[in-house]
């Protein structure tokens, strides 16, 4: 009844339009984490965080399968930890990392570079 074009058609948008909804989803998920968070406790530079937030971290940790990488996170500093996570994770953008944890903008990202540096130079020794 229908062209194998137009059926083409319906079905990329139909792709389109569940992958927008999703996420958009993801993104407001993460809009009520963050506001929910907001009761975090953040101590100088020990970086309490709740016990469920802990738990999502380890679970992050136990998906990656690449060993070296895996050794590679587990060998940074809490903080190099802390700031990645919510950098990669919870999606924050520099300036909320650096509000949440009172420290600049500019450390956050000089933290950033060093991690991501880490991490690079440990994938390429494999």
């Amino acid at each position: 009844m229908f062209s194998s074009h137009f059926m083409d058609r319906v079905e990329n948008r139909f792709k389109k339009f569940m992958y927008c909804s999703v996420y958009g989803l993801k993104k407001d998920y993460l809009c009520k984490q963050r506001k929910r968070t907001d009761s975090e406790v953040f101590q100088d530079d020990s970086f309490v965080h709740l016990k469920e937030d802990f738990r999502c971290d380890l679970d992050i940790l136990n998906e990656i399968c690449n060993k070296q990488l895996y050794d590679t996170i587990i060998a940074l500093t809490d903080k190099q930890r802390s700031i990645l996570f919510m950098l990669i994770i919870d999606q924050y953008s520099e300036s909320e990392v650096a509000s949440r944890l009172n420290i600049s903008q500019q450390r956050v990202n000089k933290v950033k570079s060093k991690v991501l540096t880490i991490l690079r130079e440990s994938l390429e020794e494999e």
